[in-house]
């Protein structure tokens, strides 16, 4: 297995947020950064044609401002490319101890962190969802056969399939302690033997497959210490060992861990909705431990104009910090839920939501929080995950399905590759003909992290934040609109492909990508806005007297 097949799967299947791990200087002025605002067409890649649609149909045009809640982890307010860009509540006094608005946060001058407590104490390690479904159905169901638990069949195959996901996540957790003990031990041997073969002098990834064609059929063994120091310098792994040691024990002993108990340090009822005194209104304290939160935030609204680092999406935006999702693990139901209800009640027009799980504890009152969103016209972007899961057959929450309802304010979105060939979906991305509503680029995307820094970044939370950034753009120039207008626009103008693409690893399955989502396509801006003038238009008209 080669080197970099191993890292998607331990960084983006596991779910760990961190998708790629090396972090790049990039420059603004380098075009091939920013592929994914390019245009298939006059570029030759498939972008979303935002270029396009800045250069043609929007230049020297000035929308309005929109604020875009981000559910995440913290967010670097401070960074030299999102400082402008954050959401300031003015009704609020900064610091004072009061709820100065009456809207039951104390001092929420940016958001709220409802992972945090009065101490200034965060929780950084939540549980896998499978893991703290087992802590509700355990006490029930263990050593239980199907026969024994009468009509409550349903939540015991629920069970059986959390203690599965346990187990493979224990093995996981163990592959990843036996490649970390083969990189240990295999570098200095590498390393020895290609020292003495060039003589101390260096060498090259060039030289190493030379090298590598002339050993392979005649020493096996050579050959094989050769091809470990090619893949070891061709994807940068100096270092990887040791991060991916601390990892794999902060997996082992917390997030996939049983016993451990993630709201120690809150102190709240995780079964009781009402209550709701918790957390605090620090959005930027532990940006060591998350960078999931600013990678988001540099898509959507990196500074366009700044000559620094990155363009995000639009600068016609206030991003609103609300966070309730750790280092590693899954977000609580409870504080999704609180935390939706907190961006529509606090001015939020969409919701971007980065994470994708396949267990809940409390959904209902998820439900009902998207429910109140659809009301108040707050459009929901949610990631369809990276789990390379056909999730029309494993169903992904939150979801669309409300009940006996389908919600007209909620978009899924898949990734997208960056050529048009087998891989314009990647292989870790999820997809579904029903549950997809369309894709985005979500392949080596630039971005910001924390501490004025950039990086290229993977994976379908990329593809959300550019899904949301065009919404707000379209909000932004026609806020008129109803959201479950830009749900449809934003559907309907999706540039459609046919390219067979590969499903899954190790499987030969390809499929056409305008069959892995509803729209069959991926996001096009420059279409989007092409649509939403017509929308538009055929609104004012039916309300003009």
């Amino acid at each position: 297995m080669k080197i970099i097949k191993y890292l998607i799967i331990s960084f983006l299947i596991l779910g760990c947020y961190n998708s790629s791990k090396k972090t790049t200087d990039l420059s603004v002025n380098d075009e091939l950064d920013h592929w994914h605002l390019k245009d298939a067409k006059q570029d030759s890649v498939p972008g979303i044609s935002l270029d396009k649609l800045y250069n043609e149909l929007i230049k020297n045009r000035e929308g309005e401002e929109v604020i875009v809640a981000i559910i995440d982890t913290e967010v670097d307010i401070n960074h030299e490319d999102l400082k402008n860009f954050i959401w300031l509540n003015t009704d609020e006094i900064a610091n004072n101890n009061k709820d100065d608005d009456d809207n039951g946060y104390i001092d929420d001058l940016h958001g709220w962190n409802f992972l945090g407590n009065n101490e200034g104490e965060n929780i950084v390690y939540s549980n896998f969802s499978f893991v703290r479904k087992l802590k509700d159905l355990d006490p029930v169901f263990r050593g239980k056969t199907i026969k024994e638990v009468g009509n409550d069949t349903m939540n015991y195959l629920i069970y059986q399939r959390a203690l599965k996901d346990h187990e493979e996540s224990k093995d996981m957790i163990k592959a990843d302690k036996e490649y970390v003990d083969f990189l240990n031990s295999g570098y200095p041997k590498a390393k020895h033997l290609l020292d003495s073969i060039f003589k101390g002098s260096a060498y090259t990834v060039k030289q190493l497959d030379s090298l590598y064609t002339i050993y392979e059929a005649k020493d096996s063994i050579l050959a094989a210490d050769i091809y470990f120091m090619y893949d070891f310098i061709r994807y940068d792994m100096f270092g990887y060992a040791d991060e991916l040691a601390n990892e794999t024990s902060q997996l082992e002993n917390y997030t996939n861990n049983i016993d451990y108990d993630d709201r120690r340090i809150i102190g709240d009822n995780i079964n009781n909705i009402d209550d709701r005194s918790y957390g605090n209104h620090v959005v930027t304290n532990n940006l060591k431990e998350f960078t999931h939160g600013t990678i988001v935030s540099g898509v959507l609204a990196a500074d366009r104009m700044n000559s620094k680092g990155i363009r995000g999406v639009t600068n016609n935006i206030k991003l609103m910090p609300l966070c309730i999702q750790a280092k590693y693990g899954s977000e609580t139901d409870k504080d999704l839920a609180l935390s939706i209800r907190y961006a529509v009640d606090n001015g939020a027009q969409v919701i971007n939501f980065s994470s994708n799980r396949f267990y809940e504890t409390h959904n209902v009152w998820v439900q009902e929080a998207l429910l109140y969103a659809e009301k108040n016209n707050v459009l929901v972007v949610k990631a369809a995950g990276n789990n390379e899961t056909d999730i029309d057959q494993r169903t992904g929450y939150p979801n669309k399905k409300n009940k006996d309802h389908e919600l007209n304010n909620f978009i899924v979105v898949g990734a997208s590759g960056k050529s048009v060939n087998n891989y314009l979906k990647p292989l870790w991305s999820n997809y579904g003909y029903k549950t997809v509503d369309l894709y985005a680029p979500g392949e080596e995307i630039p971005t910001t992290i924390p501490f004025n820094g950039y990086k290229n970044d993977s994976g379908s939370s990329m593809s959300t934040a550019i899904t949301s950034g065009v919404a707000a753009l379209i909000l932004s120039y026609y806020p008129d609109l109803r959201v479950s207008d830009v749900r449809l626009i934003l559907m309907e103008s999706a540039k459609r492909f046919n390219t067979p693409v590969a499903v899954e690893y190790d499987s030969d399955e390809h499929i056409s990508f305008s069959k892995l989502s509803k729209s069959g396509g991926i996001l096009n801006a420059y279409e989007a806005f092409i649509l939403a003038e017509k929308i538009n238009k055929k609104r004012n008209k039916k309300t003009t007297p």
